[in-house]
């Protein structure tokens, strides 16, 4: 089994009060290949100052990148992607939610499933429930409405994927610096525009050796959440957009 070094990109945005820090530090002493760069998006409370505290205990394996205005996590990911530093060589670069809910060490699960022959371009994580393998706790509704909406991902991108929209994800560094370079147009559904990108990029025909989807073993989804319930009226919009752009 081989472990990469990775670099984690965590958009924060108001999250002073819940940051983990703890739970940072002993998942960073562990997970010692694990690099992070953290993207504050225009946090108007104290979320900088905690980044930086964390940051002063471990200087050569945190970078901050500060954003004077909120962009949303789209852009705040891509500008992460494009500007840190990979001071560690990393072979992979990915994005984490940065409340934790999947736990820095399900990078080194993701790569306990790769087998010897193949080393996928694009980790999807999926949170789906296997008995004796995974531990996911989700509010009822919010997987429901998952289900529901992956679903018709799964139609419009013409491939069968369980889990677009999971804030877990492995790139190829080369890879990612192409996928990221142009602008979303979605700020919370760019999942689907990176996954339409890979498939332009690739060929339809070769998107199963490129695009794997590995189960999470541990998810712990309170169910809360930044992005405001009247979004959901314009997801089908944006849906459409992003659709008639990359359609074939």
């Amino acid at each position: 089994m081989k472990i990469y070094n990775t670099t984690l990109i965590m958009p924060c945005y108001n999250e002073g009060e819940f940051f983990r820090k703890e739970e940072y530090v002993a998942s960073l002493k562990e997970e010692e290949y694990i690099n992070i760069c953290f993207v504050n998006d225009g946090s108007t409370d104290n979320t900088l100052v905690k980044l930086k505290e964390l940051q002063v205990l471990f200087p050569n394996r945190i970078q901050i990148i500060d954003l004077e205005k909120n962009v949303g996590k789209a852009e705040a990911i891509r500008q992460g992607v494009l500007r840190y530093k990979n001071t560690n060589q990393s072979e992979y670069i990915g994005y984490f939610d940065a409340d934790l809910a999947f736990p820095l060490n399900q990078v080194r699960k993701f790569y306990i499933q790769f087998p010897a022959s193949n080393k996928p371009s694009f980790i999807v994580g999926a949170r789906v429930r296997l008995h004796g393998f995974t531990n996911v706790e989700r509010p009822l509704m919010r997987h429901l409405f998952s289900r529901f909406f992956a679903t018709i991902v799964s139609n419009l991108l013409k491939i069968p994927i369980y889990d677009t929209q999971t804030g877990a994800k492995l790139i190829k560094v080369d890879l990612a610096e192409i996928l990221f370079q142009q602008p979303f147009i979605s700020r919370w559904l760019f999942d689907i525009e990176l996954i339409y990108r890979l498939i332009h990029l690739v060929g339809r025909e070769n998107i199963k050796n490129q695009l794997w989807e590995l189960p999470i073993s541990v998810c712990n989804d309170d169910g809360n959440s930044s992005i405001k319930k009247s979004y959901a009226l314009s997801v089908p919009i944006e849906l459409v957009k992003i659709w008639r752009k990359y359609r074939e």
